[in-house]
This record gives C-alpha cells, structure tokens and sequence, in this order.
C-alpha cells in the first residue's frame, strides 16, 4: 500500500498496532509518496491500496472516503497572531507563508481554496522539502503555515503553536482507493479492513481550539 506523507507517519502506526492487537497477521510492503505517484502507482498495478486526499475523480478507481481533519494554523509562540482572542484568515493575508513544495496535496489545497473563496494568494517566503523543516522555521517565526491536524506531534520544535481558525472550517478528506478491476488478496482485503477500524480512534482525538503548544 502506499500513502502520502502527512498521512503514513500516523496512520501506518495506528494500522500496524491495530493488526498485532487483534492477531491479525498480514505482510504489509508500505511506500511513501506524493499523491499524484500514489495515484500512478495505484492505477498501474504497483500498489493494492492508496491513502491520498480528495478530491478525486477517475472511472478506474475506487474511492472510499476514511475521514475528514481540520487544518492549523500553525505559528512561533512569540508571534504576535500567538495570543490572539481570534484569527480569521483574513488576519493572514499580509503574513508570510511557509509551506511544502507544489506536490505537497496540502500545499496544493490551500493555494486553491485561498485564490478561489478567499480571493488572495499567500505570500510563500520558504518552501521546504520536509514537513519536520515546516515546522522548524514556523517555530522560529520566519512566518505561518497551515498543516492537518494529525501533524501535530509531541516531538514537534520547542515554540511551535497551534491555533484553530475561525469562520467556515479549511478540511481535508482522505480516501482509500484502488483500482477496481485488481484482484485483492486476502491480506489486502484485511489491511482496509483494518484501516476502516482504526479510522474510529482517529477521529475521536480531543480538538484543538485554542492555544496549544508543545508538551501541553
């Protein structure tokens, strides 16, 4: 199977741990990558199964929403946004953005949804290859960046905040897909069993609505 990266570092975790726990033995061969690679390698027949974001729309797939997340916005604890009663996107617009590269699904959500519903295009002054590099230069308050709520780690930098954002939510759906005319083994077959199961503890972690930062 394979997964894009700000959903492979939790949620092959949570999958694995799942499987032990309920004895369920399977050989799971995991690849991560972009989505458009994931897709590819799906449609090609390299890949039984694929966790990407929607949306998504292709006659060969089959496309099974697990779970929706908000995103963060993310800032340097000293940053003057930090304190904040409220933030809007507005109150981002003449901000400086740190962000993952054009074939970050992220990065390629937020430039759509901000050019298309909140009719400005932010101000990318770092783009960074890594998302733990994200964090790191958001920590130290070279500018803000929005990141899906299961990015949160308790390892993340020393400083880094995360802030919910008022006004309609900015979410993400992830999928499970594969091709429909591929034979599924038995073991894969049980990996979206499992993924299905999990998805449940996932979505039930406590939200984050006000300032929150690392080793709270």
């Amino acid at each position: 199977m394979g997964a894009i990266p700000t959903v492979a570092h939790f949620f092959l975790h949570a999958v694995v741990a799942y499987c032990r726990a309920s004895n369920i033995n399977i050989k799971l061969r995991s690849r991560e990558d972009f989505r458009a690679a994931i897709i590819t390698a799906v449609l090609e027949g390299e890949l039984d199964w694929g966790l990407v974001s929607l949306p998504l729309a292709d006659p060969s797939l089959e496309i099974s929403t697990l779970f929706s997340e908000p995103l963060l916005l993310a800032i340097g604890a000293k940053h003057h946004l930090a304190d904040a009663e409220k933030i809007t996107l507005g109150d981002l617009r003449d901000e400086n953005f740190i962000m993952t590269g054009s074939a970050s699904s992220v990065t390629s959500m937020i430039l759509q949804r901000f050019s298309g519903e909140h009719d400005f295009t932010p101000n990318i002054t770092h783009r960074c290859a890594q998302l733990s590099t994200v964090k790191s230069l958001t920590a130290l308050g070279l500018g803000v960046t929005l990141l899906p709520r299961s990015a949160r780690n308790p390892n993340d930098p020393e400083g880094l905040v995360y802030r919910k954002l008022e006004g309609p939510p900015l979410t993400r759906e992830i999928a499970l897909i594969r091709h429909r005319r591929r034979y599924l083994s038995k073991g894969a077959q049980l990996f979206a069993e499992a993924a299905r199961a999990v998805v449940g503890p996932l979505q039930n972690k406590a939200p984050i609505t006000q300032v929150s930062t690392v080793g709270d």
